[in-house]
């Protein structure tokens, strides 16, 4: 028995490590200047066959738009980490407004590219990185992103061929 378990661990550690397939991404559009000027894009990778969660987040701030990389094991700090980027610029203070703004925020399931991603320095070429829109999340509390990012962690991921033979 102790032989299956080792063996079982052993083949867990053998699972390819790297960046998963999909992402989870997001921006938001300041009215006033009608362009995009916070990104948020939620992945998943396996490092020593245990899944970690990046939350990489950009705001225009300048010309240069690096992106802040921060990685949790746990997806419920991952969760909150992007739950607080998304409330921020809609808060206002005033509690009546607060209240009465439309709640929920939208998170965009793709396919990621992970080399052009990795070349991706800042947020000024990264749509070039994402393909393939699966669909949406509506996000009105963290437990919403926890459910999201459990998407980007597949079993496998492959291209079912086309054709009868």
């Amino acid at each position: 028995m102790a032989d299956d378990l080792a063996r079982a661990i052993v083949d867990q550690l053998q699972v390819d490590d790297g960046p998963g397939p999909l992402a989870l991404i997001y921006s938001h559009l300041d009215e006033h200047f009608a362009c995009a000027d916070r990104w948020l894009v939620l992945k998943a990778k396996r490092v020593n066959g245990r899944i970690v969660y990046e939350a990489c987040v950009a705001g225009r701030s300048s010309h240069h738009l690096p992106w802040r990389v921060v990685t949790y094991e746990h997806p419920k700090a991952a969760a909150a980490l992007a739950f607080a980027f998304l409330e921020h610029p809609h808060l206002t203070g005033d509690l009546p407004t607060d209240l009465e703004r439309k709640p929920g925020h939208q998170l965009k399931l793709v396919n990621v590219d992970a080399h052009k991603w990795k070349c991706a320095e800042d947020a000024q070429t990264f749509r070039e990185c994402f393909h393939n829109f699966y669909g949406t999340f509506t996000v009105t509390r963290p437990s919403d992103i926890e459910d999201a990012l459990r998407t980007l962690v597949p079993v496998s991921v492959h291209a079912k061929k086309c054709g009868c033979e």
